[in-house]
């Protein structure tokens, strides 16, 4: 559990026995891959959050450049007056204001597009396992109907004995949550955090259960 909560560049990965234990957000913040290997595995039941980054603007920087502007009589007081006055530019021109702005978009960035190709992925998994099934009932039928019940046989045992990058002689039923927080947060932020309210917590557990609900019956359970 302590390894999983190690996120890079700000908490140490920890030793797991052998291995090398940390966040696996960067890479596989959404792994429906491990539960389709399983083959105990007969339903698969995941939420995926979609975050919603608040933009932080040029206020703080602006803010910093204000109280640097007393120590201007200095050289490198000036310089870097004249770097963070540059970087608020390139923001309001759309561009990433800093190197840490432009490492804060990219694993934002990496991590929803990670998710969302492992979702898509797992989509064509489950359409390619239907589109055989289909493709085999409807192949044998016709054989079938020929007249021909031991090429039907050899048809099926064919199609039996195919091989593919995954398990195609089942399909896996996948449950879907897909949440947001529509604004409310508990994120305590960088400054003036705001006080977590039962009211806020309430409202996003409403939400959560809202969006199971939609889910399950989305798929036939009442």
């Amino acid at each position: 559990m302590l390894a999983s909560a190690a996120i890079s560049a700000l908490v140490l990965p920890l030793e797991v026995g052998d291995r090398i234990g940390t966040d696996g957000s960067w890479v596989r913040n959404y792994p429906l891959g491990y539960a389709y290997e399983r083959p105990e595995v007969e339903l698969i039941v995941g939420f995926r959050y979609v975050p919603r980054y608040p933009v932080l603007g040029a206020g703080v920087l602006q803010a910093v450049i204000e109280r640097l502007r007393r120590y201007s009589r200095l050289p490198a007081a000036r310089t870097l007056v004249a770097e963070l006055e540059e970087a608020v530019g390139r923001e309001e021109r759309g561009l990433p204001a800093h190197i840490a702005d432009i490492f804060s978009r990219l694993s934002r960035v990496s991590i929803i597009r990670n998710t969302q190709l492992e979702e898509l992925v797992a989509d064509w998994r489950d359409q390619s396992v239907r589109e055989l099934q289909s493709l085999r009932e409807e192949v044998r039928a016709l054989v079938a109907a020929d007249g021909r019940p031991q090429l039907a046989e050899a048809v099926d045992e064919r199609f039996g004995s195919a091989r593919f990058p995954f398990r195609h002689d089942r399909a896996v039923p996948r449950i879907t949550v897909v949440g947001t927080p529509n604004g409310l947060s508990l994120d305590p932020g960088f400054r003036n955090p705001k006080p977590w309210t039962e009211e806020t917590k309430r409202e996003l557990i409403a939400l959560g259960w809202n969006a199971a609900d939609a889910a399950l019956r989305e798929h036939g359970f009442a």
